[in-house]
């Protein structure tokens, strides 16, 4: 995601997390030059992970 957002080849996207500690990580927005507007648009809870979606707002 941190190449296509800046290219604008992204419409929406979709994440997931889980109650699992896998230790360190880099954030989705690492790298990034411009300032990106992400819509929250839906969201999921069960108890296995939580599912977020966002659009991407041009």
């Amino acid at each position: 995601m941190q190449q296509t957002l800046p290219l604008g080849l992204v419409d929406r996207a979709a994440c997931t997390w889980g109650p699992v500690l896998l230790g360190g990580d880099t954030p989705l927005s690492a790298g990034l030059d411009s300032a990106i507007t992400l819509e929250h648009t839906r969201v999921l809870v069960t108890s296995a992970a939580t599912h977020l979606g966002f659009r991407v707002v041009r």
